[in-house]
Formats: structure tokens, sequence, C-alpha cells
């Protein structure tokens, strides 16, 4: 929004504001752009948009938009309604330039130019649910969008004054301290989660502002304020131009809208004023009645009855009729030479907000601050460590150095690293998965770099994991009696668990960012971790194992770490009369000496990690499609 969002442009008069575009008209671009470098008119012309379903002799195209037309200038608000299928959401995000496969074809133009190559820069995007931290502020939210979205050059200071005066204009600087939460967790409401998620999009400067279904799941107060902030504070004040899908709204909230566009089956029924609406269906026979919310009456007669096929052929022939008088009315294209029409230059300085390095400091920050408020996983986290080292430690404890006590020190020695692996891995496996929705949504907005925030999460997990690990070793080693003749086989324990830890959280978070639900993830997980198992090294002796198979051992971190700790226990042991080799040697855990499993482990971690940064910029890519 601009800087002086208290004191914008006055707004316009009802009837300026109000006035239908006859889209047909060439001279419709005369003097209406304001003198204001941030002002946006957005048109678009005869916009269709197939899917295919199905293979084979089911496939079958879907016209979800069928020729579609419109245009909204700065300053105004436009409700885009219609029953449900009627294409209204698809019409939003073409709009948006967030179409995902299909055939789409028409003209979409901003001041008379095509969309810049940098679009999505310039325009926010409110989806329908709010994906947010749940951990973090109000405060905190608005400011971190402010931090990566706003130019470089803007200070500190500015980007703070932004977010505070964003924050106030909605109306949010009672809840500025409180938690976002999630409705497990109490925080803010719904309607003023809304009006923080408008506010993320607001507080970068964005001309352009796209709503889905906004008011959703609101009461009717609440979604009656939300209309009247978007309103007074970003279209009028602000100077923006607004569109948002809406559904069944109240009369009042009805009345905001400077043009309502109603779509059926993919097509426009009329598009302009509420008064021309109303007076358009009762020149066509249908007028409202005087106690009828006009947008039930609207969709009742837009939408196709299907409860009988008596009422469906009825309802069918009546929206057939509305949009072939529509298309009589209006026409369906706007009379430009789209080959000649120049792409919009806004592109100017550095493509990015802010230099990697700020945007993985900011990300860091943010990360440490949700993983520390994190309190139910933190608490988990320690009490399971305490509980399996203290247990393990006293099944185990004191081992002797005689056969009995071979056998314990491998089963202890085995069982720690498939612990570790699935202690680390499956609570891992949600992060991504669930927060994808609002890594998409911050790409859409090209907030950071992937790679920025790929690392600065990572990173986060490590600290109290890995000292977790420390305290873990620390504890089973010296209750249980491993080797201490030299500190040196603790600290190559401790080097393996570490390194064990490190690859399993590498693993996790790859299986997270790869798998497309939580669900997936908690199959994918335990499976991989079963095979890691079965290849570990002691359930099948490794020189029995198949040729065939016998390679997958050297992809399971359970096998290095496994071997790595068995060498170092028991390599020069005295137990009996025998040697520790020789059970190295019966188990078939000598095939490499225990430095080569640390150069494995390590191996392992970076393959995992890259493989998850691979899967993220797959499963996070924004779909940008400009026409």
């Amino acid at each position: 929004m601009d800087d002086d969002l208290e004191n914008g442009p006055t707004p316009r008069s009802q009837s300026q504001s109000r006035s239908s575009v006859n889209l047909n008209d060439p001279r419709r671009y005369s003097g209406i752009f304001p003198q204001d470098n941030h002002a946006i008119n957005l048109s678009w012309s005869n916009l269709k948009y197939t899917v295919t379903k199905g293979r084979g002799k089911k496939k079958k195209d879907l016209n979800i938009l069928r020729g579609v037309s419109g245009e909204i200038g700065p300053g105004q608000m436009i409700a885009i309604m219609g029953p449900s299928g009627c294409g209204k959401t698809t019409l939003l995000n073409i709009l948006a330039g967030r179409i995902g496969p299909g055939q789409l074809s028409g003209q979409v133009l901003v001041n008379r130019q095509k969309r810049p190559d940098d679009w999505r820069r310039l325009v926010g995007y409110v989806e329908q649910d709010d994906v947010m931290y749940r951990t973090l502020t109000v405060g905190e939210t608005v400011e971190f969008a402010a931090r990566m979205r706003l130019p470089r050059g803007t200070s500190e200071e500015e980007k703070q004054d932004r977010a505070t005066r964003i924050i106030h204009s909605l109306g949010l600087d009672g809840v500025k301290d409180t938690w976002i939460g999630d409705p497990l967790h109490r925080g803010i409401s719904g309607g003023e989660r809304k009006r923080c998620s408008i506010a993320i999009e607001l507080v970068a400067d964005t001309r352009v502002l796209f709503l889905d279904e906004p008011t959703s799941g609101l009461d009717a107060f609440t979604a009656y304020y939300i209309v009247e902030n978007i309103r007074d504070k970003v279209a009028r004040l602000g100077n923006r131009t607004v569109l948002m899908t809406i559904h069944q709204p109240r009369a009042n909230i009805l009345g905001m809208f400077d043009k309502i566009l109603l779509l059926a089956q993919g097509k426009a029924v009329f598009f302009g004023d509420l008064e021309d609406c109303l007076q358009h269906f009762t020149s066509l026979g249908y007028p409202c009645p005087e106690m009828e919310n006009p947008a039930d009456f609207f969709l009742d007669l837009i939408s196709v009855d299907a409860r009988s096929e008596e009422a469906r052929v009825e309802s069918q022939t009546r929206v057939d009729k509305f949009i072939a008088a529509w298309d009589t009315k209006n026409g369906t294209n706007l009379s430009e030479d789209y080959a000649n029409i120049p792409r919009m230059n806004e592109s100017s300085g550095p493509k990015r907000p802010n230099p990697w390095g700020l945007e993985f400091t900011w990300l860091i920050l943010r990360a440490f601050k949700i993983q520390l408020r994190d309190y139910p996983t933190i608490l988990g986290l320690i009490a399971q460590t305490l509980i399996i080292a203290l247990l393990l430690s006293f099944v185990f404890f004191q081992l002797d150095n005689d056969f009995a006590g071979v056998q314990n020190r491998i089963g202890l020695l085995f069982f720690i690293p498939i612990d570790i692996t699935f202690t680390m891995v499956m609570p891992l496996i949600p992060i991504f998965a669930l927060d994808r929705a609002v890594i998409r949504r911050e790409r859409y907005a090209a907030t950071y770099r992937v790679s920025a925030f790929y690392l600065a999460e990572f990173i986060s997990l490590l600290p109290l994991r890995l000292v977790l690990s420390t305290v873990f070793s620390f504890i089973v080693y010296y209750i249980t009696g491993l080797r201490t003749d030299s500190f040196t086989y603790f600290l190559v324990f401790l080097l393996l668990v570490l390194l064990v830890t490190l690859t399993a959280i590498c693993l996790g978070i790859a299986i997270g960012a790869a798998v497309p639900s939580v669900e997936i993830g908690q199959i994918v997980g335990p499976l991989m971790i079963v095979v890691f198992l079965i290849f570990g090294g002691n359930l099948a002796n490794a020189d029995s194992v198949t040729w065939i198979l016998r390679w997958i051992q050297y992809t399971s971190l359970i096998f290095y770490t496994y071997q790595g700790l068995v060498q170092n226990e028991l390599s020069g042991l005295s137990v009996g009369t025998r040697l520790g080799d020789a059970f190295l040697e019966d188990y078939s855990l000598d095939q490499i000496p225990w430095y080569y499993d640390v150069i494995g482990l390590v191996g392992l971690a970076a393959v995992f990690l890259v493989v998850g940064y691979v899967a993220l910029r797959f499963t996070t890519k924004p779909t940008i499609r400009l026409i």
C-alpha cells in the first residue's frame, strides 16, 4: 500500500466507482488512470480454459471458462460470484497468474500492456485457507513479510513502520502480540486470521489484491467488517485494484462492490454494478422480489437444478438464455491487436528484495523462534531421550567381558542406531508436509530463495537434537559400562551417534519434502527404516546376503553406525580366551574400518540433504502462467 494509508487518495464518487465500462469502446482507457505510479487497471478478454480429465476412451475435455471478459480500475472492488463449479476461482487464478496445466487462451492486460514477468511481485493473493505459522504472533508474521518483500533500499525502520501501520489500519493492534494459533491451539479469531492474511499481502506494497472466498466460515458481522475494511482501507484509501470470489454475501455486503461479475457454467451472465444487475434481470423477465437478498436471487437464477430431469431442463434453458442475452449485449472480445501490445516493463534494479545472506538471517531467526515455542515437541524429545537412555542403561547395566557380555553389547549397539533413526525421522516428516502450504504461498510471492529457507530450517533442527544425542551417549555409555580403557573410544562412540543423528535428520526432512501428505510420509518413513534395519548388519550376516541385494547395506545409515560402533567396542577387547576381533569376523562386521563408516554416514547425510532440497523445490514450485 502507499505510505500514507490514513491520507490516501479521495474515494471516487458513487457514480464514478460504480459506472459500467463498455468493453468494446476503444476510448475506455481515456483518463481512467489517476496520477499514481501504483495504480493498476486490469482488463481481461475472451478468457478460455480447458482441462483434460481421464485417459484413453474416458478422456474428456472440460471447459472451465468459455470466453470471459471484464475490466476493473484502481480504487475499485469487484465480486466474482456464481454457483459451485462455475469457474470463479479459476478466473481469479488466471488473473493472478497462478493457473496450472490446461489449455489457456485469451488476453490479460495491465494498463494496456501485457503483464510483466515479475507480475507476482505486484500482486497479493489471499487464499481461502489462512496458512500461517501458529506459534508466531500477528506482529511477527506481518513484520517478517515486510522485511522479506519490501524492495531493497527500504530501511529497517521503514519496514517496521509499514508493518505497524498496516496492522493498525486493519484493526489488529489488540492482537499484535497474540499467537496465530490453529484449530488445536488457541490463538486469534477467524476474522483476525483473515485480516492478518490480508496484512501479509498489503505490507509488501502490492498493487492488485486477489482474495479467494475471504468471508468463508465467518459469521455475518465479521464477514461485513472484513469486506468493509478491504473496500475502505485497501481499495479506496490504498487506491488498489481488488478482486475477490465470494459466495452468497448478505445484501449489505453485496452493495459494497463497485462491480459484480456473475458466472454460470464458465460464461459471464452479467458484469456491472448492483443496480444495473437488478435492471438487467428485470428486463429479461426476472425481477428481484423486494424482500429477497439479491445475491441469493442471482445465484438461484443462474444455477442448474439437478433434483429432477424436468427441473434440470427448465433451469438449463434459463441459464442458456442469460448467457445468450449477455453475449448479445456485450460480446466477448476487446478490439485489440494482441501481437502488437508491448509487455509491461516493471523490473528495475535487483530482482530479489534481499540478498541471500539477509534472507537466510531472517529465515533462521524465524525458524529458531518457531522451534523454541513448540513446547510439546521439546518436552517430548527430552522425555523420550531420558526414558530410553535410562531404560537401556539399566537393562544392559555394567556389561561383563564374557560371551553373554558380547551378546548384550552387540544387541545394545544395534538398537542404538535403530532408536535414533526412528525417533529422529518420524517426527520430522510432518514438518515440510504440514508447512508446504505456507512455503508455497511465500514462494508464490517471491518472498525468498528456496535454498535460504531450506538451509535455515535444517540448521534450526540441529542444536536440540544433537545436544540430546550427546546427553544420551553419556548416560548409556557409562552406565552400561562400555569400553572405558581409553577416552578415545567414547569420543568415537559419540561421533558415530552424532553422525547417525545428523543423517536421520536429513532423511526425515527429505521424506517430508518429497511426500504429498503426512499420511503418505507415515507409510514411506517406516518402510525405508525397516529396509535399512534388515540390511543393518545384525539380522542377516552381510556375507550371506545375495549379491543382488547386498548393495542395499551401503545405503543404510543403520549399517554404517552399527558396524562402526561394534568395531570401536570389540576391536582388541579380550573376551574370555578370544579377542573381540574374532567376533567381528564371525558377524562379517570387519569389511571396512570404522572411519570409513564415518565417511559413509557423512555421504548419506549429504545425499539425503540434496534430495530433500530438490524435492522441496519441486513440490512447492509456483505455477506461473501469464498470457
